[in-house]
């Protein structure tokens, strides 16, 4: 082989070397930069499934809650005190027509003559009721405010307040229309507590009355 030939095959092969690691290195740059593209696109998506999965057993969390709280017995007994202050009674017979409407049986003529829970308890459990309402009201100009008070007739004790407050003309009317959404799980647990057996409370005593004694003849029979 002369010598120009051997020259142009040296360069021939070193042109294809040159161009086979010029490829590989371009296949290699490709290749990391799709491996480094994969996880970041399969994260972005995985975490907003999480997210919503959180807020979804939230959500679970809340409503299963919502379902424990027992709800308000229907012809259960609630003793419902005088309202005290200004539009005492204007607020109290909104409570009372609210009472009537979802099935509870308010008692009218029982006043506050209790001084110890265990009065109240007293009460209750000799009368049935799942509890005692009673209720302030006062008035300043044109706005008036109502406090609402829940005694629990298991326990005594006050279980659950709110107050409304608002324009004077309107506020018994309002308070009726946002009063028992707020209620009703506080009331829910009275009727609940109020079945449960009482502490201390002796049943009923039986008396058993031994074998029936069978009929002797009479004399001269």
């Amino acid at each position: 082989m002369s010598a120009i030939a051997r020259v142009a095959l040296v360069s021939a092969l070193s042109a294809a070397t040159l161009a086979a690691s010029t490829a590989g290195h371009a296949a290699s740059k490709h290749a990391k930069a799709s491996a480094s593209a994969k996880p970041t696109a399969s994260k972005s998506p995985k975490g907003k499934a999480t997210a919503k999965a959180k807020d979804g057993c939230k959500d679970r969390d809340k409503d299963k809650d919502a379902d424990d709280t027992p709800a308000p017995t229907p012809g259960a007994k609630l003793a419902v005190f005088p309202f005290a202050g200004d539009d005492g009674d204007a607020v109290r017979q909104k409570v009372l027509h609210l009472l009537r409407a979802k099935g509870m049986k308010p008692n009218t003529t029982l006043r506050a003559m209790f001084d110890t829970p265990e009065q109240y308890r007293e009460t209750a459990g000799a009368l049935g009721l799942v509890g005692f309402v009673d209720g302030e009201v006062s008035v300043d100009a044109g706005e008036a405010s109502a406090t609402i008070f829940l005694r629990s007739g298991a326990s005594g004790l006050r279980t659950w307040s709110a107050t409304f407050s608002g324009d004077r003309r309107q506020m018994a009317s309002d308070l009726a229309k946002t009063l028992w959404d707020q209620w009703s799980p506080a009331l829910g647990r009275a009727c609940a507590d109020a079945a449960k057996p009482r502490p201390g409370a002796r049943e009923p005593m039986r008396i058993n009355a031994g074998t029936p004694l069978a009929d002797s003849p009479r004399d001269g029979e």
